[in-house]
């Protein structure tokens, strides 16, 4: 309730002057009660709170369900690291680091919707744009404040904002923090309510991804296009993803099935390959061996199409 921000408007309608809006922050009591002397005329009080998005991370085993992350506070970043990397670089211990076993740490897609308030968004707003945006907060209830330039303005000021902390607080901390423990930093900077080149520049290894059955995605040019802005020499992709279905996954896509949709791939400027999947099969005994649920192609040791792409 600290965080509520009541503010008062003329009513009706939806569209309020700039200098009729009160900020009635100051009145709001410890218990969350509101002490407002209020003046003559129709008031619209509007309160104003924030709460998680209620996104969990996914796909995840039962275990390892939970909300995702806030992505606009670094705060929030070292915590998530805290209780997950940062276990597995101290339980690796020798084997972690630059040239190691765990050398790597990735970003997948991102694909949890919008965010658009954090703890401290209050004060990076008024650093980054000058300028206090509480008072501008009935935009974001359909509202129009004096014209819907005026408003627009705003809005993309709004937007501005958590582009630049996307940016800064999550995919560039996510860099330092992987950098600082000797690993680097792979990240798919596409798809989120963020400026992608601008998520994509802190990466050591920009990656799209392509699926498939699908065509090369719009992702792997995006990943070429950071890496030649930025100066990245590697060019990743989460490589033959493939849902289950009669034509592709469960060992139904051998090498050479692969071979002309990883060719588009490197003509569009892709250099690395990170197969989604290539699982570990630690047993001679057992056929086809260990998978990643459902999903990937099938793309270790075990493959049967083995014989076919070396003829090939």
């Amino acid at each position: 309730e600290k965080n509520s921000t009541p503010t008062a408007a003329p009513a009706p309608g939806l569209t309020v002057k700039r200098d009729a809006i009160i900020n009635l922050t100051g009145q709001m009591k410890p218990d969350g009660k509101l002490d407002w002397d209020v003046p003559a005329g129709q008031w619209t009080i509007l309160r104003v709170g924030y709460t998680p998005t209620g996104r969990d991370n996914h796909p995840a085993p039962e275990g390892g369900l939970g909300l995702e992350c806030d992505k606009l506070s670094a705060e929030a970043l070292d915590a998530h690291w805290a209780g997950l990397v940062q276990k597995v670089v101290e339980m690796l211990g020798p084997l972690a680091g630059k040239g190691k076993a765990f050398n790597n740490v990735l970003i997948d897609s991102y694909e949890v919707g919008g965010q658009n308030w954090t703890a401290k968004f209050h004060e990076e707003f008024q650093q980054r744009r000058g300028y206090d945006p509480l008072p501008w907060l009935v935009t974001v209830t359909g509202r129009v404040v004096d014209s819907p330039e005026v408003t627009e303005r705003f809005l993309w000021d709004m937007r501005r904002t958590i582009a630049d902390l996307f940016a800064e607080k999550y995919y560039g901390h996510f860099a330092e923090l992987c950098n600082a423990h000797g690993l680097k930093a792979s990240i798919e900077p596409y798809t989120g309510p963020y400026e992608s080149l601008q998520c994509g520049e802190p990466a050591d290894i920009p990656m799209g991804d392509f699926w498939v059955g699908q065509g090369v995605h719009t992702s792997v040019k995006l990943a070429a296009s950071v890496g030649h802005i930025f100066g990245k020499p590697v060019i990743g992709a989460e490589s033959f993803t493939a849902a289950p279905s009669a034509e592709h996954g469960r060992w139904l896509d051998d090498p050479y099935a692969l071979k002309a949709v990883g060719d588009q791939v490197f003509c569009e400027g892709v250099n690395r390959y990170i197969f989604h999947r290539y699982a570990m099969q630690p047993w001679t005994n057992r056929a086809p061996g260990m998978t990643m649920g459902p999903w990937g192609s099938n793309f270790e040791r075990t493959q049967p199409g083995g014989n076919r792409a070396a003829r090939g």
